[in-house]
């Protein structure tokens, strides 16, 4: 029953017949007029990939919206006040889902650039952890070695913790 009915009300949404709020703003948009989705009368649901999970690790499901490309939407719907929020937004080419609070990036360029992001209950980056593969040339051997760095994780907050 609480599927069917998130369900439904994401398809609101969807359908331009509820807006949504951004958290940092308190602005509202119908799902059309927002950002990379912004297209006015071109605007079709079926442009768009949907993952529909629990995103925030709260026991009720959101829905992601992306285009695979240049973003990545996380709507969260809550039902004590019947409105939407944009639980988190990711606007770059190389982040991609991971699961629940959990983000990675791969940047494909020198140096490969990889990245794990942990968010919090809000949909805040609470860790970041970076791992980066560079080959370096070493003129006195006429070789190439391969370099794995990894960084310690850095975290928004101080009682922040990570879980990979």
């Amino acid at each position: 029953p609480v599927n069917e009915q998130y369900k439904k009300q994401y398809l609101r949404l969807l359908d331009c017949e509820v807006k949504f709020k951004v958290k940092d703003t308190d602005e509202e948009y119908y799902i059309n007029q927002y950002n990379e989705m912004n297209c006015g009368d071109e605007y079709d649901k079926k442009d768009y990939v949907y993952y529909y999970f629990d995103a925030d690790n709260d026991s009720l499901p959101e829905l992601c919206i992306t285009d695979e490309t240049r973003f990545i939407y996380i709507m969260k719907y809550i039902s004590d006040s019947d409105e939407f929020v944009l639980w988190h937004e990711a606007d770059t080419t190389w982040i991609r889902l991971l699961g629940s609070r959990k983000l990675w990036l791969y940047s494909g360029t020198s140096p490969i650039k990889y990245a794990f992001y942990q968010l919090d209950q809000n949909g805040d980056t609470e860790c970041t952890v970076m791992f980066y593969i560079e080959e370096r040339y070493k003129k006195e051997s006429d070789e190439t070695e391969t370099v794995y760095m990894l960084t310690l994780p850095e975290f928004s907050h101080e009682d922040s913790h990570c879980y990979y």
